[in-house]
C-alpha cells in the first residue's frame, strides 16, 4: 500500500533512461488514475544529443507541493479522493516531427504554467514507456 498524499506534501518523480545514441528525445510525465485516465502532462522536454558516445544517459524529473504550486495543484484537481501512478513516455529518433512537447503532449508555456485541467497526454504517440507504480492516495 502506498502513501497519502496530503495538502503541503512535497512529491518528487525521476526517471533515468539509458539508450542508444540517437538524436532526438521527447519525453512527457503524467500521473495515471485508478481508473486508467491520464493528467495533464507535468513535465515535458525534447532533448536534442550531441554526444559521441555509444549511449546516452537521460534524466528527466518532476517535483511539487500538493496544491501548493501549479504541478501539486495538477495532481490534487486530476487524483483527489483517487489512486494514482506514474508515467513517462519517450519518442527516439534522428528526425521527429513536432515541436517541443508535441506529439507526445501539449506544450507547457513555462511563463504562464497550465490550470490543474489544461493540457492532455498521447500515450498511443509514445514508442516507449515507463510505468512507476506510486500507489499514493490522494487526499481531499
Amino acid at each position: 500500500m502506498g502513501a497519502t498524499v496530503t495538502s503541503g506534501s512535497l512529491f518528487s518523480i525521476s526517471f533515468t533512461k539509458q539508450q542508444a545514441r540517437t538524436t532526438v528525445v521527447q519525453s512527457a510525465i503524467a500521473f495515471v488514475r485508478d481508473d486508467g485516465a491520464y493528467s495533464p502532462p507535468i513535465a515535458c522536454a525534447r532533448d536534442e544529443s550531441t554526444t559521441q558516445a555509444p549511449y546516452t544517459i537521460s534524466m528527466h524529473s518532476a517535483w511539487g507541493i500538493m496544491r501548493a504550486e501549479w504541478r501539486g495543484n495538477t495532481l490534487y484537481e486530476f487524483a483527489k479522493g483517487r489512486r494514482v501512478n506514474a508515467v513517462m513516455l519517450f519518442r527516439t529518433g534522428f528526425d521527429l516531427p513536432g515541436v517541443g512537447c508535441e506529439p507526445l503532449s501539449t506544450q507547457i508555456d513555462w511563463a504562464r504554467p497550465p490550470s490543474p485541467t489544461e493540457g492532455a497526454v498521447f500515450p498511443a504517440n509514445a514508442d516507449q514507456r515507463v510505468d512507476v507504480v506510486l500507489d499514493w492516495f490522494i487526499q481531499q
